[in-house]
């Protein structure tokens, strides 16, 4: 009867094939075959409900079989059943071991935060197979967040040998060879991974943050516009007309914020270049930005983000701007300071602070940001600095990063401003004021820099190994983006003593 089942499936008869399938069990022959034949043409019906119940159905004929336990499980997760999942994938494993279910469950489990158990069914997954390529990436990824970089390369280069045509072991692999600093080694893998599956997104924006980071950026912008698919990227505003460059003409242009604040206060700046080409600006931002934005030069118009847009001919996201303009980092527009801060609060600041030499700080970035361990060092890192004498430290740091003033030795004094500053609904107005106020600043990567930046303020800036693509590879200090900003780089990866060693030289007495 297989093989007029097999006829009716290659003639598309799905009527005829359920009519054998139904002949094949009435005649008990105890195969599982029909059921699963049943099952798939209920799943390409889209009809999931009928597809459980003839798991249920073969599972009272047939008695428990591990495959169909696992089929109902899987089943179950499509539904949005997971623990009901996870109960029957653990139930076949004691019907029969298999591996693929062992690293299923390493997966769920890891993605519910358990990574004990993720790493158990892991282990068991290779143990069964040792080229289980998705179960020797799942390995990777825990140790990767366990930021244990020599264990993910490892287990992520074993899961590229198990199979050359893995894309998400290629992905994995080259950003760890990134964070080693291997760029030319990564940008293989990356492309290996884009090549054997060319829509695989993560590895297209990677890939793009990777040729951004190299300072090729015609190719590397045009490859960031795969983050729009990411799905924590996401505006409203992209499927309407784009702006290609051309003369305005009186046009209105929006000009539309899209991920932290920090990449607003870096492309707002061009709002001057878009009322230079005829247009009529309306810049839509963070709401709690929209004051510090007023005096931003060419702005015609602040919308806060989530608020209806006005009417407009034409939009542009900030960070595809250098995509449409061909911006290299050698072309870049003529920087000049483009945030004011409030006059009167810089009064109220200049009168707060010490005399003599201030400094300003900032350590930590978003503890949520993937590589904040990457580029936020921890306050007790620059003791080198702190204890540079004839000089008064003032910290800048709201939110996270804040309790670390407590782990600083008593000789040591920063004044903490965290719960006095920018008490209100509107981000960094005394910041910049403050800012302004200070002979100097020392910013760790996140968005008081740009606000710097922004200011003009002179500010030094401490350094990851591989920082973020704004910075391109080293050796030199210039930052092309803000010219009063200086760079210090680890010169291998987590060596953040010998930055904070130089810094503390550069402002010594």
């Amino acid at each position: 009867m297989r093989d007029f089942l097999q006829q009716r499936l290659e003639l598309s008869d799905r009527p005829g094939a359920r009519v054998i399938c139904e002949q094949m069990i009435a005649a008990r022959l105890e195969d599982v075959y029909p059921y699963r034949i049943l099952i798939s043409l209920a799943m390409d019906d889209k009809r999931p409900d009928e597809a459980l119940f003839q798991v249920e159905r073969a599972l009272r004929e047939l008695g428990e079989r591990a495959e169909l336990v696992v089929l109902r499980g899987t089943l179950r997760r499509a539904r949005g059943e997971e623990d009901a999942a996870i109960a029957d994938f653990k139930h076949s494993l004691e019907l029969e071991p298999s591996a693929e279910v062992h690293n299923d469950l390493g997966n769920m489990m890891r993605r519910r935060g358990l990574k004990e158990e993720a790493e158990t069914h892991y282990r068991a997954a290779i143990a069964l197979n040792p080229k289980l390529s998705d179960a020797l990436n799942g390995m990777g990824i825990l140790r990767k967040e366990a930021r244990d970089l020599e264990g993910a390369v490892a287990y992520y280069k074993a899961a590229v040998d198990a199979d050359p045509n893995n894309p998400f072991a290629h992905n994995n692999l080259a950003i760890a060879r990134q964070d080693e600093g291997r760029l030319d080694a990564s940008l293989a893998l990356f492309d290996r991974a884009v090549e054997v599956r060319p829509d695989y997104v993560p590895a297209r924006f990677h890939r793009a943050l990777l040729l951004l980071l190299l300072g090729l950026w015609k190719e590397g912008f045009a490859e960031y516009q795969w983050r729009w698919r990411m799905p924590n990227i996401r505006s409203p505003h992209i499927s309407g007309s784009w702006w290609d460059g051309s003369p305005l003409d009186g046009r209105t242009i929006l000009f539309h914020g899209e991920q932290g604040m920090g990449d607003v206060l870096q492309f707002v700046r061009y709002a001057a270049l878009l009322r230079e080409a005829g247009g009529r600006v309306v810049v839509e931002a963070p709401r709690n930005l929209l004051r510090l934005l007023s005096t931003v030069p060419g702005v015609d118009q602040l919308v806060a983000k989530g608020d209806p847009a006005p009417a407009f001919d034409v939009q542009m996201p900030m960070m595809s701007l250098p995509l449409v303009m061909g911006w290299e980092p050698h072309t870049l527009p003529p920087f000049a300071p483009y945030l004011t801060p409030e006059p009167g609060l810089v009064e109220k600041w200049k009168a707060r602070l010490p005399p003599g030499k201030r400094i300003g700080l900032t350590w930590q970035g978003n503890p949520d940001y993937r590589a904040d361990h990457h580029r936020s060092p921890a306050l007790t890192a620059f003791l080198p600095v702190l204890r540079t004498p004839g000089v008064s430290f003032v910290s800048l740091q709201k939110g996270p990063g804040v309790e670390q003033l407590a782990d600083l030795p008593p000789d040591v004094r920063v004044m903490d401003l965290s719960t006095e500053i920018d008490t209100g609904p509107d981000a960094f107005l005394d910041t910049a004021a403050l800012m302004t106020c200070l002979d100097l600043l020392i910013v760790s990567d996140s968005a008081p820099l740009h606000l710097a930046g922004a200011l003009g303020c002179p500010a030094l800036v401490p350094l990851p190994h591989v920082p973020d693509w704004r910075f391109l590879t080293g050796p030199g200090e210039d930052c092309v983006w803000y010219p009063s900003l200086r760079l210090f780089r680890q010169d291998r990866p987590g060596a953040w003593q010998g930055v904070f060693e130089r810094i503390a030289r550069e402002i010594a007495p």
